[in-house]
């Protein structure tokens, strides 16, 4: 709290992280592995029985690592008004991924072809230390608290989250990855939230709303079991909900009660969280999902009476 600025807090952290190994990933290259044939649209046979497998890679992986840096500043405007600023940098180093070793169409190891007895791969995934993952975040929040327990909330948020390893590439996963680098998948550059819970004129009664809108999270596009071009390269519509409530506080037989109702997602926007990736589908890009508009209610125990 600098001198002569009794209402402003300034604070910053730095922090190394090691991070735990997941051992599902480390024995990969003794699990199954996949064996693909692809068909014409005559039933002909284009090109297999195709393996994709998994091995360990080069000997001596450093453990997993990520450096964080933070800093931001509180102020009270008013007595019951903050204004908060916070910035967060996230690097992430030493990550363990499987990165393909053969390019499209290359002849594959003789050892990998008397091994896995296939003539034809579509990967020879390695595990390595190649993984780097990157985020930053600048948050501006402003809050009200009015008479207590009412106040209202308004935070806006430019972020951004991307690595050189988006997908965690698996023996179950049909889809093979060429260009493994692009936006995480809940990556959100610009997010609105809002919420206010305020007194009505009425004795008891109140209204509670909540708002918030982002930017839509990405996906990849596919192809006869390829993705096509670096992954996440599309995104879902923006996303809007607004949730309305009317709450209302009462005593029955001695006892504090609060009935509140209202409607999820007033607007009924549709807000879909599922696509056909698939760029060969007759339906491609057609979205799917997402929670209309819905009516909640609600009763909650407060407690004793005062009497």
């Amino acid at each position: 709290m600098p001198h002569g600025l009794n209402r402003t807090k300034i604070h910053a952290g730095f922090a190394v992280i090691y991070e735990a190994a997941n051992l599902r990933l480390l024995t990969r290259p003794l699990d199954q592995y996949s064996l693909t044939t692809y068909f014409g649209k005559d039933g002909a046979v284009l090109r297999g029985p195709a393996a994709t497998v998994f091995t360990m890679g080069p000997a001596g992986l450093s453990t997993p690592h990520a450096r964080n840096w933070n800093a931001g500043i509180e102020r009270e405007l008013t007595e019951n008004t903050l204004l908060r600023i916070n910035y967060l940098c996230r690097r992430s180093a030493d990550g363990f991924t499987y990165i393909n070793q053969i390019a499209p169409n290359q002849a594959p190891p003789p050892d990998m072809v008397r091994k896995y007895g296939a003539s034809v791969f579509d990967a020879i995934y390695a595990l390595t230390n190649d993984r780097r993952d990157q985020y930053d975040s600048l948050e501006v929040t402003f809050r009200q608290t009015l008479r207590t327990q009412y106040g209202w909330l308004a935070s806006y948020t430019r972020s951004r989250a991307a690595s050189n390893a988006v997908l965690d590439i698996e023996v179950s996963d049909p889809m093979t990855v060429l260009h493994n680098s692009g936006p995480m998948p809940w990556d959100s550059p610009h997010r609105l939230v809002g919420w206010a819970y305020l007194p009505l004129f009425w004795k008891d009664w109140a209204v509670a709303s909540l708002l918030e809108t982002r930017t839509g999270f990405p996906f990849s596009i596919q192809n006869g079991g390829f993705a096509i071009g670096d992954v996440n390269t599309r995104r879902f519509p923006a996303f809007f909900e607004w949730n309305l409530h009317l709450e209302r506080r009462f005593v029955f037989r001695s006892q504090r009660w609060e009935f509140r109702g209202g409607f999820n997602n007033l607007t009924n926007r549709n807000n879909p969280n599922v696509v056909n990736a698939n760029a060969d589908s007759r339906s491609f890009l057609q979205y799917y999902g997402g929670q209309r508009r819905t009516l909640n209610f609600r009763i909650r125990w407060l407690g004793k009476a005062k009497l």
